[in-house]
């Protein structure tokens, strides 16, 4: 004998009729299995298409995160080849600065040799 599953459990939908007989509660059982498997069929359909979406996107985004991340790399290089010019240019101030010190210790003995002379000449 078939056991009997307790009354209390079984979704009304599924109650067994006690006037009908059980190829008819065997067939309500098969609609509903058939009827939860066509629901699982589409979900599954649903989380595969979504599968497939997000799975175009996430390339979609790795391109462009390559794209962002090789101007990036120029950009890095850019700034690199700019901080070498910038150092040379400081580095042809910082000489300019000492020529321009020389020239006026050169124009401060000049001016004291000429004061020299001018005094000498009076």
């Amino acid at each position: 004998m078939t056991p009997t599953p307790d009354p209390s459990k079984v979704p009304k939908s599924q109650r067994r009729d006690p006037s009908a007989n059980e190829l008819d509660y065997v067939n309500i059982l098969n609609d509903s299995v058939e009827e939860g498997f066509e629901k699982l069929t589409v979900a599954q359909e649903r989380t595969e298409l979504a599968l497939v979406q997000l799975t175009s996107q996430v390339r979609e985004t790795n391109k462009t995160l390559d794209r962002v991340g090789g101007k990036l790399d120029k950009l890095g290089d850019r700034i690199d080849s700019m901080g070498d010019r910038i150092d040379g240019h400081l580095q042809v101030a910082q000489q300019q600065a000492r020529n321009i010190e020389a020239q006026h210790a050169s124009i401060a003995e000049l001016t004291k040799l000429c004061t020299v002379l001018v005094s000498k000449a009076s």
